[in-house]
């Protein structure tokens, strides 16, 4: 795999390498005989399976304020700008999401990582595309939560809750003008096929 380095080393591009590296020399290669890496605006994993390949895609808690201290749920983007976000846009080819909390990591006074060595302990989920979406569409459907994340936007209403497990969000302060749909990790957890424990000596398999 080959990961860009060519970014501020504060910036969240970086970050988003430390978490790529990482995976790809302590989880990938333990996990799957063959990987390819598709660099892109999506971070695509492609995944020989028995019977075809497998696209992952790669999503992870990035933050300064997230790395250490994991947030209990995971955000879904609904809408950017004008844009359909990446949970709702048809077009976007995935089988698997990777949903990434860094547990434990070295960071620097700027609170950020340098390196992918820097990653002591990150907890993985693997869920299947289609129960996620199985999941959200029993209580909401994509056109209704994308028509629902404009009119949190017009009329300014910060937060809608779904159900006690998932709620719109909506980031005014953002430049993009954000709605995500957040999720809590009780539920994430429920819907995960595969649940690691992942440090650079071993891989625990979480129930």
């Amino acid at each position: 795999m080959s990961y860009n380095t060519n970014q501020n080393k504060y910036s969240e591009n970086t970050q988003e390498n430390c978490l790529l590296e990482f995976l790809d020399r302590y989880v990938y290669k333990r996990l799957y005989a063959s990987v390819e890496f598709n660099p892109g605006k999506e971070v695509h994993f492609e995944i020989d399976i028995p019977n075809g390949t497998e696209k992952h895609v790669i999503k992870g808690q990035l933050t300064k304020s997230a790395i250490n201290k994991p947030k209990d749920s995971f955000s879904f983007s609904v809408l950017t700008n004008t844009e359909p976000g990446w949970f709702v846009m048809p077009e976007l080819d995935t089988d698997v999401y990777v949903l990434a909390f860094i547990k434990q990591a070295k960071v620097n006074s700027y609170g950020y990582m340098k390196s992918f060595e820097d990653i002591e302990e990150l907890e993985l989920l693997f869920i299947d595309k289609r129960e996620i979406k199985n999941y959200v569409n029993e209580n909401i459907y994509d056109a209704a939560m994308y028509e629902t994340a404009y009119d949190m936007r017009s009329k300014s209403t910060r937060s809608l809750f779904i159900n006690n497990a998932m709620y719109l969000y909506y980031s005014d302060a953002l430049a993009d003008k954000p709605v995500d749909l957040v999720i809590k990790k009780f539920a994430l957890d429920k819907l995960a096929y595969m649940h690691l424990l992942v440090t650079k000596e071993s891989i625990k398999e979480l129930v």
